[in-house]
């Protein structure tokens, strides 16, 4: 039954196709927060949500409680709505969210070993900009078409470990390699025949090593006795700051006839993200959280050079999931509900204007055996604006993820 599942799910995941953003042609493109649907449904974040039944990709300090060896994939459906003061437009997709895998090696320690794959910016567009030219207030213009397209983005690559510290706290570590490959063609159609058109292709590559860092604190209730309830917990991660390097290719075609190419070095330097949150659990029903996100994007530059689109951004997020008690002769404890809110501010300004989003969803699980289950969530979105020639999205996500856990190794004792 469990290998049948994972082929199917298997089958859903083959394709690396992304969602459609025109905002996504700035820098790294938009970035992605989370790769599971259980962080999907909940807002996106939950640095300080601590379930050994998941593996975060947000602090690494919650893998401390993972009794089982663990496996999680993630597969998103995408649908967009885009327009602005004049037309609409519809597109969807699909595309791996990524994977992460679980070894606990001491569960009496906290002690886990994590690794996995998930997505951390996505480039992704397609428009298409029509003009004339010279302008018609010079006399009879040729028409013409700007198409512009774009795909890529950058990938985490992560190895890490969790550990338990003095006086109930846990920490966590890992090392992130980064990979990411970008393509952009600018297009330019003339309507007349007599007139060639033009193709711009930039093609880059880059890659490099950097850290993050995690840490939980005890159940305050039990140390404090501020609120009533079960379980209370600060959790904090930091993203350290990231070089990376690379190459790009350009060239530029007329009438169909490539006439240039150029190759030359790309830098690019990220800057780090600082996470902190809370996590209430009131009872063994009902789990709440809050969570801020800042990130510095102002200090974002390639090849030593700051862009004057880039500011720092934000994210504030807050979450809920409803277990139900469980009752003998029912099924209701197979069930886990979710839902979140976000709001964002973007790294990006746009025509001198700030870009944010705000973001809400609802999850569902089902439990397929004791320690498996499947994993829901629909997120809606919506960023940017008509006004001032700009462009409204509104984005829904469906996302699916699998999430397995097994007792692989049995600690005898000696004697």
């Amino acid at each position: 039954m469990k290998l049948t599942i994972i082929i199917i799910f298997a089958a859903f995941t083959i394709t690396w196709s992304q969602p459609n953003s025109v905002y996504s042609k700035y820098g790294l493109g938009l970035n992605e927060y989370s790769n599971s649907a259980r962080n999907a449904g909940m807002g996106d974040l939950g640095v300080s949500v601590l379930d050994r039944d998941y593996i975060s990709t947000i602090n690494p300090a919650l893998w401390g409680t993972i009794n089982l060896t663990r496996a999680e994939f993630t597969q998103n459906f995408t649908a967009s709505f885009t327009g602005n003061e004049s037309s609409t437009n519809y597109k969807g997709n699909s595309y791996f969210g990524g994977f992460s895998l679980a070894f606990p090696v001491s569960t009496d320690y906290g002690a886990t070993v994590a690794l996995g794959l998930s997505r951390s910016s996505i480039v992704s567009y397609n428009f298409a900009e029509n003009g004339v030219f010279p302008p018609s207030n010079q006399g009879t213009g040729i028409p013409y078409q700007l198409n512009y397209e774009g795909e890529g983005g950058l990938s985490r690559l992560f190895l890490g470990s969790s550990i338990n510290l003095p006086f109930g706290f846990i920490s966590g570590a890992s090392l992130d390699f980064y990979i990411g490959q970008f393509n952009y063609i600018s297009e330019i159609k003339a309507g007349n025949t007599n007139y060639a058109g033009g193709e711009l292709v930039n093609t880059s590559n880059i890659k490099g090593i950097s850290g993050s860092f995690g840490l939980i604190t005890p159940n305050l209730l039990e140390k404090l006795e501020l609120v009533e309830g079960q379980d209370f917990r600060i959790g904090v991660s930091l993203n350290l700051d990231a070089k990376l390097t690379g190459d790009s290719l350009y060239y530029k075609s007329t009438g169909g006839f490539e006439d240039s190419v150029s190759n030359g070095d790309r830098t690019v330097n990220v800057p780090g993200r600082f996470l902190i949150g809370v996590a209430y659990k009131p009872n063994d029903n009902v789990s709440v959280y809050a969570d801020f996100l800042s990130q510095n994007w102002a200090n974002y530059s390639e090849n030593s050079i700051t862009l004057p689109y880039f500011q720092s951004s934000m994210k504030l997020s807050a979450g809920i999931e409803y277990i139900p008690s469980k009752r003998f002769g029912t099924d209701r404890e197979l069930y886990a509900y979710r839902a979140g809110i976000s709001y964002e501010k973007t790294p990006f300004l746009v025509k001198g204007e700030e870009l944010n989003q705000l973001s809400i969803s609802l999850g569902f699980s089902y439990l397929i055996s004791t320690a498996n289950s499947l994993d829901f969530a629909l997120k809606y979105s919506k960023i940017g604006k008509t006004s001032n020639n700009l462009i409204s999205e509104h984005n829904f996500r469906f996302v699916v993820s699998l999430n397995i856990g097994e007792l692989w190794f049995i600690r005898s004792d000696r004697f």
